[in-house]
């Protein structure tokens, strides 16, 4: 009898996990795509590459950021499309009106 109430307790709190949502899915593959970890708050080096997210009308964006390097500007949506490599119009609007969602991710 414990036995079994031991197990419908594991049963209910493993089943209580929340699901992964689509930003979480396209955090997850834009960083394993740049190759790069997820940024956990420790900066071991001032010259580090880090991965920026925005969100701009409930889409996410990621952008490369190093205070050290003069880094060439690139925007990428969940895909890796770069919305800026033309410097269309789309480029400048987002830009204008994305929210600064945090650091998500450093290089390894």
């Amino acid at each position: 009898m414990k036995n079994l109430i031991f197990l419908i307790i594991v049963f209910v709190i493993s089943s209580c996990s929340p699901p992964e949502t689509e930003t979480d899915v396209c955090i997850d593959n834009m960083i394993q795509m740049l190759e790069m970890e997820h940024y956990n708050g420790v900066i071991e080096s001032e010259c580090q590459d880090y991965l920026l997210w925005f969100i701009h009308e409930g889409s996410d964006y990621f952008m490369y950021d190093n205070p050290c390097a003069d880094i060439a500007l690139h925007l990428w949506d969940c895909e890796k499309v770069d919305i800026c490599a033309d410097n269309s119009n789309q480029c400048q609007t987002i830009m204008s009106n994305m929210t600064h969602q945090g650091v998500i991710g450093r290089d390894k």
